[in-house]
């Protein structure tokens, strides 16, 4: 099981990286995670609008906790956000004006 755990993950990983090179024009034949290392290290700014969404369309949130008979065990909770949630979370809050 513990293999199949990490297969799984591996997959969904690649498919994200490829999503994300799809979606920034990382074209060619470029293996995804050379791309993505690059990116990381010289346009890390391109990365972040991908992975958190606009604070304005958020309604709900996720969280994961240990369970607690078992700490070896997720528990995905799911949170409506209300007012003061936002500082706990890291949405996309646009760029304010300096």
């Amino acid at each position: 099981m513990p293999g199949t755990l990490v297969t799984v993950l591996q997959a969904m990983r690649q498919l994200a990286l490829d999503w994300l090179r799809q979606e920034l024009n990382g074209g060619g034949q470029v293996d995804s995670e050379d791309w993505y290392q690059r990116l990381q290290e010289g346009e890390a700014s391109r990365i972040f609008p991908k992975l958190v969404e606009p604070l304005e369309q958020i309604e709900r949130f996720y969280t994961l906790r240990p369970d607690l008979d078992d700490p070896r065990v997720a528990v995905l909770e799911v949170h409506d956000l209300r007012d003061g949630d936002a500082i706990r979370v890291p949405f996309n809050r646009g760029r304010s004006p300096v």
